[in-house]
């Protein structure tokens, strides 16, 4: 039963914010998105992220293990496989991930470059909306909702520039962002060591240095059978990546993954340490003060899951803000990375829903859409800003650390169960922690 229209709704409002109008906003930037991914031309297709990857598993495929972290190798592979590096007049992007990660890609390289890249980015897609469809069939919310609102839900967090940036570099982050929602789902039915198990797989595969924050989550956490099974996802994937290519090439890969972290300016990534990097320059204060903040943001989400233990948080909201958090103590991300929140978001917005009748609930919804949105579209504003705001950092990094605030607040402590069941329930959360 859906609460009275709560104070401070109006009928225009209503009627602006319908849940009919977004989805149709919604699915024409993302059909916008389709058309320009279909139209890239095969220079894109064979230049960008996901090459490292092809020539990766295609070195793997052909028996060059022992060499798959040999740079000089994989110039050589990209120079005889995709166009000479002096052609394409850029640096060949190394591939750095661990070695499951090639075996996981290695069917793709047997089709040409281009063609690879378009399976590759169309799988991406697809496993991140399979990570939309599994929260929302996981997520605790109101009944009776309509068909409409539900779909915008889930559309909202999709129809932004993270989803494109996907598709535009063939990164791995659809898979991640499905670990965190199969993580979700099974921490929701008490299946702690498999939703772990996946998360870890998930996020081992394709991006590690995003999974700080969410790590500390677990240990704060601090449940034996979440522990279990992320211990044995560690250990199977070292094992096999072992197994592959040996402690040699263990060593070859930790010395490409120096190398490559020295290759990229922080101040355009994603995470808090482009903040010290603005501000300090290359001063020697860049290294303490981004160590700090990282620390102290990985420390919030020991915080949370502790909190998720002993004082009986609501998992969704608490599990939401951790990857926010998460994100931002990354020492290397970029906005297709923000896809990992995609998930987190709709399971938080399907709590306060943003069409809920209740004025409170429908602004902290609102707000939580706004600076999520306003993080992805930082970049493209950048150009416009004036000296003395470039000096204070990059700006989607401090949307986002807004964001992290706003989904901070959302964070309750529920007496039974696991979420609000009604309007109502969520209403006077939202008075408790704003």
């Amino acid at each position: 039963m859906q609460s009275p229209v709560g104070a401070g709704s109006t009928r225009s409002d209503r009627r602006f914010l319908s849940p009919r109008l977004v989805v149709a906003v919604g699915m024409a930037v993302l059909v916008s998105f389709l058309v320009v991914w279909i139209g890239l031309d095969i220079s894109h297709r064979t230049g960008s992220d996901f090459t490292a990857t092809y020539i990766g598993s295609w070195l793997l495929r052909t028996g060059h293990r022992t060499e798959l972290y040999n740079y000089a190798t994989q110039v050589w592979a990209h120079n005889a496989l995709v166009q000479p590096a002096a052609a394409a007049n850029t640096a060949v992007p190394p591939f750095v991930e661990i070695p499951i990660s090639a075996v996981v890609a290695a069917p793709l390289s047997l089709l040409n470059a281009a063609t690879a890249y378009t399976v590759w980015t169309a799988l991406q897609l697809g496993l991140l909306i399979a990570a939309a469809a599994i929260v929302w069939r996981a997520v605790p919310r109101p009944s009776g909702r309509a068909a409409a609102e539900a779909l915008a839900i889930i559309i909202i967090p999709l129809a932004s520039y993270a989803t494109f940036d996907l598709l535009w570099t063939g990164q791995w982050d659809g898979l991640s962002a499905l670990g965190i929602a199969v993580a979700y789902r099974c921490w929701r039915h008490g299946r702690r060591a498999s939703g772990a198990a996946c998360l870890v797989v998930a996020v081992l595969l394709a991006k590690p240095q995003l999974a700080l924050g969410l790590a500390a989550f677990m240990v704060g956490w601090r449940d034996r059978r979440a522990w279990g099974g992320a211990l044995a996802a560690v250990l199977g994937l070292t094992v096999s990546s072992l197994a592959i290519v040996g402690i040699a090439g263990a060593k070859a890969w930790l010395q490409l993954v120096g190398a490559d972290s020295h290759l990229y300016s922080p101040t355009g990534l994603y995470g808090f340490i482009a903040l010290p990097s603005a501000w300090f320059g290359n001063s020697v204060l860049v290294a303490p003060v981004a160590f700090a903040g990282i620390l102290a943001l990985v420390g919030l989400c020991f915080v949370l899951g502790h909190r998720l233990r002993t004082q009986r948080l609501s998992l969704g909201p608490a599990l939401g803000t951790a990857v926010c958090l998460s994100l931002l103590a990354a020492p290397h991300s970029y906005g297709y990375d923000a896809v990992n929140l995609i998930p987190a978001l709709i399971w938080v917005l399907a709590e306060y829903s943003p069409f809920s009748t209740d004025a409170i609930v429908r602004r902290r919804a609102w707000t939580i859409v706004a600076l999520w949105y306003a993080s992805m579209s930082a970049a493209f504003v950048r150009p416009l800003l004036p000296d003395v705001v470039l000096r204070a950092g990059n700006l989607a990094v401090w949307i986002a650390i807004a964001l992290a605030v706003c989904l901070w607040r959302t964070v309750h402590t529920v007496p039974v169960g696991d979420a609000p069941t009604s309007v109502r329930a969520s209403r006077e959360l939202a008075r408790a922690v704003g």
